[in-house]
This record gives structure tokens, C-alpha cells and sequence, in this order.
């Protein structure tokens, strides 16, 4: 649970204190074992791969309150795997970092948060999964027969300096990774090797200046990203060669802190070749390829993108009762992060609110507090691409049992990401609604129950004849604590949603002179999902722990309603075969539908389209037992699983697909790691 410092317990009776070793070496050993199923026929295959590897973690006091860390070749084989996603929109998976060295410390290197209660659109400007993430570039094709590809970049050093020098705060992080290369074979039997990610260098260096006893703070920020592309050209159209971004941030509290003013001024600069910079020209962060647009220039000759951020909030953050805040952002077209921080769009200006009315002790509840909150958003063409308004009520009764719940309605704004790249459309309006309730943590078992509701409201040509998008989804949190020393956490959720503008492609037509010569193809797709969290950890002794995580998760997609975007500026499709044009099932040799062939009906070619049902299956398990077998010196047993499967679909149901899980094709990773402390 989230808490402040009023919530941290006392600690009493600590004796014998010497002052600490100021150099601390912790180098490590470990073996990993993968046994996964495999072709005997591919040359990469080992039924059984073992893989040593050594390195060392090091920790140097350079004065009382700044540390110097640094890790040569680390090993993160004890981290927690990520979840496992299907991802069917235009932009990329947040992951949250776990990987040790990056989590500790963390804190000193945020930059670009204001202080606000509602912020929209807000960039992150250092996301360390950037460092040692999977490989760029992918190989394959019809001539590559067998492959053998890393799955993640290798940290050859990093180090960062943290800490307090005087009113000071300072964070220096600096990593190099090595260049990756994969291994295959053609479809002629020769061997090849090709590189697939470059070596690297990243760095970031982070300062602020503290006043007026911590009331005013300044501060400043330095990204920069170096590859060497090399001279072969397999990366020239796909990464920048650098990436810099710098900025200044400021806050100021007055009127003992009730009142609080704050801003972020970034630019970024990316160089790289013409090929590179027009891809990310077309991402979906930007899009400038949009037709139907004239504030944005696709210059295919441009070997460098250049753009600004800026964030400003003014915020009521004391007092007993009110609070709120108004926070404006802006965020130019060519503002470019993703390089070493994570960016969904640019081209945007925001401005989002909240209000808060807070009783922390009223006569009948232990608790409560009111909100409602909003924003608008547009992009700097002035097309209106967000819109929203929500209330919230928080109750912690006196048996500290809470319920949380929220509104919202989101009016109709126009969408320039919809299509991808192509004209502009419109989002319907929409009301959603989400209720939490948590019995006191306090106990020895606790459970929250929670709901999450959204329903479209019909829109367009079609209003009150096609379906409209809706979502359901129901969870459940429950810990149990039989002693002390264990704990169970089981968190069970399923949903299920329907999408009616599910984005499947496009193509050029002539015939299509409606949206601008390119025929955008949506289709409904109907979604359901379960998902079973299981946590368990375990204090045998101070010194030896373990911790069990599993989660399997199934999900299955259904499309239908194959359409076509109508016209720029609305929310209108033309239905094969019900509006306009026919669409024909291809069947199999078991009557099974494979493909549809589309006849648009306008004059304009006709053309297919898969038939993409599908049923996802996955297990993501990991358990670490740690055993502290001297002060500093810990050995590791860890024992990961994973099983993945794409399917057909065929029906959906929550225990024949758990069970089919448990028959997807399995990958067993063992690791033993043991590291030795050092105090010098």
C-alpha cells in the first residue's frame, strides 16, 4: 500500500552501530538452464542450453551522502517477469522497470512532473527499459529457414552517481550496451551472422538546487543517446545515431506550503539518416503523413527532428479541506523522447483540472473526500482531441473498510490517430463508471472487489442500427496471512468488450476519392479475458525467503461487421455486404472460414482479408527462493516458466481455456546465482 511519512513505524533498539564501509564489492556467479521444445532439424536448437555468466556490482561512498554504484555485465535473472499483453492499437506497452539497479534510486532522476492533481498527455523522460531492451531490428522472411536471436540488448557497464552534495541533489547514470547479432539460415542451408541491435551508449544526468528551506527548487536535466550504426546500413533506416534532450524545471510553494507553482521546459534534438527521420515523421506519435491536415510538413529529407515540452501547474496542495490544481501542457509535433524515454504522441496542447473537497475527520465516517476533475485537449492544428469530465467519491468508514468510486463522461472530440496516419475522424461520446470496495488491510485476510463499466452512446449514420463499443470487466483482490511470516494473494478479473472501430489496414485506390485515395478498413471486434494473479511470499527466516508468482491469462478476439471509413471528419463506415459492395467467405477443406473476399463496390479493386479469430493462452510463472547465507552474500534459486499460444478461435470459456494453457507449448528457465559481499 501507498503511504506517507506519518504512516512509517518507529525503530527502537538498534545498538552497537559502527559507522559503514564506504566500498562494497558484490560479485556474482550463475548458471541458467532453458529447456523449451524445439525442431531436432535447426541447427540453434539445444534441448537443454546452459549459460554461465559472472560479473560484479560495486558501491563506492564518495562522500557521506553520495554514492557512486556501478554493475559490470549484471544479471537479472531473479526479476519478475513482465505480464503478458496483446496489443492490437497503434502505440507501444508501458512496462514498469524492476530490474534492481535502475529501481534503487530511481526517484532522483524524475524530471517533468509538475505538482498537479491532473496532468494529461505527460511525457516520461527517462524510462530505463530503453536500456538493455529487446533487440531492434528483427530478421526473417521466406529465406531465412532457422534463427537464433537474442532476446534482450546486453548491459556490458553501467554506473550512476546519487545523493546530496550541500542543497544539491545529483544523479548521473551513464550505460553501454554491445552490439547484438543474430544467427540464421537461409533456405539454401548457409550460415549467416547479422547484427540486430548496435552498440550503445546512454547517459543521464540530473541536478537540483534546493532554497528557501526546500520551499523553492530548481533543477535541470541532460539525456543523450549515442549508436554506432556501423557501415552496413541495417540500422541507418531505423534508429537515430544520437538523441539529446535537455530541459529546466522549477517549484515554488508559498503560504506554508498550501500554494505551490511549478514548471518543465524540455527540447529535444535527434539526428540520424533521412530514412530514419521519415519514420519517425510517420509513427504514431506524429503521423505527419496525415492528408487532411496543413500544419504538420513530411520532409523525407530531413536528417533531424528537433521539438519543446513545456508543463506549468498551479496547485493548491495544503490546507484542510480544499485542494486542486490547473496544469497546461504543450507538446510540439517534432518533440521526439522515445529514444531514452517513453512518448505516446506529440503535436498536442492541454489543459486539465480537479477540485477537491477533503474531510479527514468527520463526525460519522472515519474519512472522506469529493472530487471532480476534466480536461481539453487539441492538437496545434486546433482539431479538439480530448474531452472528458469526471467526479469521485472516496469513504473510509470507521471499521476502515473503503469504497471508491468514479464517473465520467467524455463528449464527442475528433480522433487523428484513428485511422493512422490517414483523415481525421470523430470519437462518439461515451459514460463510464468504476466501483472499489476494500475491507480493512489490517486483518489477516482482506479482499477488494471491483468493477470497471463503459458504454458508447450511439453516433452517426448508423446511430441506433449498429452496435455500439461497451466494456465490462469485474476483479477481485484477496490476501490472506495465516502467520507473519506468509502471505497469499490471489487476484482473479475477467471482462469483456466489444471495439466497432478495430483498425485493419490500409490500401491505395483511386477509387477511394473520398478519403483522399486510400481505403481505411475497420472492422467490430469482440474481446474476452481472464486473468488469475496468484502471489505468494514466504519468510522462512530473516534469511531466507520465497517468493511464487504466477499468472495465467486468456483472452479470444471474434471479428465481424467488415467495413470501410465513409468520410473524413465523422464516424461513418460503409458495412460490406450491407451498405455497400458484398464480402464472400473463403472455407477451408473442413468448411472452416479462412479469408473474405471484399468487392468495395465502388469500381474500386477488390482485395482480401485473413480472418484473424483468434484465442491467446498464457503462463507467466516465477519462483525465487533467497537464501542470505553471510551479511551481503545471497544465493539465488530461481525457477521461471512460460507458455505462449496463438490459436484459432474456437469458443471461449474461462476453465477449458485455463486448461488449455497448462498444454501451450512450455519454456523452463532454472537459475542459480550466487553473489559474495565485500567491504573494504
Amino acid at each position: 500500500a501507498g503511504g506517507y511519512v506519518s504512516r512509517f513505524g518507529r525503530l527502537e533498539g538498534l545498538e552497537g552501530l559502527r559507522a559503514p564501509r564506504r566500498v562494497e564489492l558484490l560479485p556474482y556467479v550463475a548458471g541458467r538452464l532453458t529447456r523449451e521444445p524445439g525442431d531436432a532439424a535447426d541447427p540453434f536448437y539445444a534441448e537443454n542450453e546452459v549459460q554461465p555468466n559472472v560479473g560484479f556490482d560495486a558501491k563506492v561512498g564518495l562522500s557521506s551522502n553520495l554514492t557512486l554504484t556501478a554493475t559490470v555485465n549484471p544479471d537479472f535473472g531473479q526479476v519478475e517477469a513482465d505480464p503478458a499483453v496483446v496489443n492490437l492499437s497503434a502505440f507501444e506497452t508501458f512496462f514498469e522497470e524492476r530490474r534492481p539497479f535502475f529501481v534503487e534510486g530511481a526517484d532522483i532522476f524524475e524530471y517533468g512532473r509538475t505538482r498537479t492533481h491532473n496532468v494529461s498527455f505527460r511525457p516520461t523522460f527517462f524510462y530505463s527499459r530503453r536500456i538493455g531492451r529487446v533487440p531492434s531490428r528483427a530478421v526473417g522472411g521466406d529465406e531465412v529457414l532457422w534463427l537464433d536471436s537474442p532476446e534482450q540488448t546486453t548491459i556490458a557497464a553501467a554506473g550512476k552517481v546519487s545523493g546530496k552534495v550541500g542543497p544539491w541533489s545529483v544523479g548521473l547514470l551513464d550505460a553501454v550496451t554491445t552490439e547484438e547479432r543474430a544467427r540464421y539460415v537461409d533456405d539454401v542451408g548457409f550460415e549467416f551472422e547479422t547484427a540486430v541491435e548496435p552498440a550503445s551508449n546512454y547517459h543521464v544526468s540530473r541536478i537540483r538546487r534546493d532554497f528557501q528551506g526546500g520551499a523553492t527548487v530548481v533543477g535541470g536535466l541532460l539525456t543523450a543517446v549515442h549508436r554506432r550504426l556501423g557501415d552496413e546500413g541495417l540500422f541507418t533506416g531505423l534508429l537515430p545515431s544520437s538523441a539529446y534532450v535537455g530541459g529546466l524545471d522549477f517549484e515554488h510553494a508559498w503560504a506554508d506550503r498550501a500554494w505551490t507553482v511549478s514548471g518543465v521546459l524540455a527540447a529535444s534534438h535527434v539526428r540520424g539518416d533521412s530514412l530514419a527521420m521519415l519514420r519517425l515523421q510517420r509513427t504514431s506519435t506524429r503521423y505527419f503523413q496525415r492528408p487532411d491536415q496543413d500544419h504538420l510538413d513530411l520532409d523525407p529529407s530531413a536528417t533531424s527532428l528537433s521539438g519543446a515540452h513545456a508543463e506549468l501547474s498551479l496547485a493548491k496542495t495544503g490546507g484542510r479541506h480544499w485542494r486542486g490544481s490547473l496544469t497546461g501542457t504543450l507538446t510540439t509535433p517534432a518533440f521526439e523522447l522515445n529514444d531514452l524515454g517513453f512518448q505516446s504522441r506529440a503535436d498536442v496542447a492541454s489543459l486539465a483540472w480537479l477540485g477537491q473537497y477533503r474531510e479527514p475527520q468527520p463526525r460519522w465516517l472515519n474519512y472522506y473526500t469529493l472530487y471532480a476533475y476534466g480536461g481539453w485537449a487539441t492538437n496545434l492544428g486546433g482539431d479538439l482531441v480530448q474531452h472528458y469530465y469526471r467526479a469521485n467519491a472516496f469513504v473510509r468508514f470507521e471499521n476502515l473498510w473503503t469504497l471508491d468510486a468514479t464517473a465520467g463522461v467524455q463528449p464527442v472530440y475528433t480522433n487523428d490517430r484513428l485511422t493512422r496516419g490517414g483523415p481525421l475522424a470523430l470519437r462518439p461520446a461515451d459514460v463510464a463508471g468504476s466501483l472499489t470496495l476494500t475491507t480493512d488491510r489490517r486483518r489477516r485476510v482482506w479482499a477488494s472487489v471491483w468493477t470497471d463499466l463503459r458504454r458508447e452512446l450511439p453516433h452517426g449514420h448508423a446511430a441506433g442500427l449498429a452496435e455500439v463499443e461497451w466494456g465490462r470487466f469485474f476483479g477481485l483482490e484477496l490476501a490472506v496471512r495465516p502467520s507473519e511470516a506468509l502471505e497469499v494473494v490471489l487476484e482473479p478479473s475477467w471482462g469483456a468488450r466489444m471495439d466497432t472501430d478495430q483498425f485493419l489496414g490500409s490500401r491505395p485506390d483511386v477509387a477511394a476519392a473520398a478519403t483522399f485515395g486510400r481505403r481505411y478498413v475497420f472492422a467490430d471486434l469482440r474481446q474476452e479475458e481472464f486473468d488469475l494473479g496468484l502471489r505468494l511470499n514466504w519468510t522462512f527466516t530473516p534469511e531466507l525467503t520465497l517468493q511464487l508468482y504466477a499468472e495465467p491469462y486468456v483472452l479470444s478476439g471474434r471479428y465481424s461487421g467488415f467495413k470501410e471509413f465513409r468520410e473524413p471528419r465523422t464516424f461513418d463506415f460503409d458495412v460490406y455486404g450491407v451498405d455497400r459492395g458484398s464480402l464472400t467467405p473463403v472455407r477451408g477443406d473442413e468448411g472452416e472460414v479462412t479469408a473474405y473476399e471484399v468487392d468495395p463496390g465502388d469500381g474500386g479493386e477488390p482485395f482480401s482479408l485473413g480472418n484473424d479469430d483468434f484465442n491467446f493462452r498464457s503462463l507467466r510463472g516465477n519462483a525465487v527462493l533467497r537464501w542470505e547465507w553471510r551479511p551481503g552474500s545471497t544465493l539465488f534459486v530461481v525457477w521461471q516458466q512460460t507458455r505462449d499460444e496463438f490459436a484459432d478461435y474456437d469458443g471461449f470459456g474461462v476453465a477449458e481455456e485455463l486448461g488449455e494453457v497448462l498444454r501451450a507449448p512450455v519454456r523452463n528457465v532454472f537459475l542459480v546465482k550466487a553473489t559474495y559481499w565485500l567491504g573494504l
